[in-house]
């Protein structure tokens, strides 16, 4: 488990302010690493995409992420061609197949856009492994709020977010350092508890 590699994966959406609907996909942000490679502190692998939605990006959207109707026009590339570089480094770097994520329901979101553009998707699994969810739940154990962001979470943690919130690839290198942080306190509580049984 130590050496098999995650991807974390956060997309970026055209939102429109006021309404439940997630809007499209604008941006696309990966990362890859291990656990072992988080304890030496290397780099993960990592890499960004602007998607073009044809609309114009709400005002709203540009102010929180800094991503223009300019940057989609002009720097865009096709989501097809995304998918397809994703699952070369997936494959590349024998990836689990459920992307790390922060809130969830990303995954979805790139397999539903990707059926609707060119009719299939051949990333990810069945599932995600939410952070947020799970975090939720060890808060629920301690009576604590549940409301939380990544940054904050991270700095439950004792680590500080790296770059820029609501910037694909900045929010996919902090969720997969949050995830190996979460796996490593874990493993020190189970280490206690069997250290435990094995007193009596």
């Amino acid at each position: 488990m130590i050496d098999l590699n995650f991807l974390a994966l956060d997309l970026e959406m055209n939102t429109l302010e006021g309404t439940h609907e997630p809007g499209k996909i604008i941006q696309v942000g990966i990362a890859i690493g291990n656990l072992e490679s988080y304890n030496r502190k290397e780099k993960f692998i990592e890499k960004s995409w602007y998607v073009d939605p044809y609309e114009a990006i709400y005002p709203r959207i540009t102010e929180l992420t800094g991503i223009t109707t300019y940057n989609v026009a002009n720097e865009s590339t096709p989501l097809d061609t995304i998918q397809d570089e994703i699952y070369d480094l997936m494959q590349q770097y024998k990836c689990f197949a459920n992307p790390v994520v922060w809130g969830g329901g990303d995954a979805n979101l790139f397999k539903k856009e990707a059926k609707e553009k060119f009719g299939y998707c051949k990333l990810f699994g069945h599932r995600e492994i939410d952070l947020k969810t799970i975090y939720s739940f060890f808060q629920l154990v301690k009576n604590e709020k549940l409301n939380s962001s990544l940054k904050s979470t991270l700095n439950s943690y004792k680590l500080n977010f790296e770059g820029t919130q609501h910037r694909a690839v900045d929010d996919a290198r902090n969720t997969l350092s949050l995830f190996f942080a979460m796996i490593l306190k874990q493993k020190t509580i189970y280490n206690l508890i069997n250290e435990a049984s094995n007193l009596k």
